[in-house]
């Protein structure tokens, strides 16, 4: 074999070819790691309001309180049927003084354990 000629069973081949497919895929994973920031960047300077709750629990309780801090919509089914049947927006509902003016508030149950469970 004269030395100009290539081996063509050496492996010099194969080690050149796996440095430029590390090299290929290191450059690939930088920029899909420059992308992911430069897309977050620009998400929280487009809306600055942004804050992530800390938890999904806390995220349930936010939008449970905002729900039931909010009125019944006039536009809401409920509250024309009610209307028809001759309530008036701030009265009580029911015929006694005694009525109910503002409706019963759900009481959150944070334990695991039943309904009628006391502490002894």
């Amino acid at each position: 074999m004269e030395s100009d000629e290539e081996d063509f069973m050496s492996d010099n081949f194969l080690v050149a070819a796996k440095q430029l497919d590390e090299k290929v895929r290191k450059e690939k994973l930088d920029r899909q790691l420059y992308d992911s920031k430069t897309k977050k960047a620009d998400r929280l300077k487009s809306d600055p309001v942004f804050i992530k709750p800390t938890t999904i629990s806390q995220m349930m309780v936010e939008r449970l309180e905002e729900g039931l801090a909010t009125k019944i919509p006039k536009e809401n089914k409920g509250f024309q049927l009610l209307l028809k049947m001759g309530y008036k927006e701030g009265e009580k509902l029911g015929q006694s003084a005694s009525a109910l003016a503002v409706p019963l508030q759900p009481e959150l149950k944070r334990d695991k354990h039943g309904i009628d469970y006391e502490d002894k």
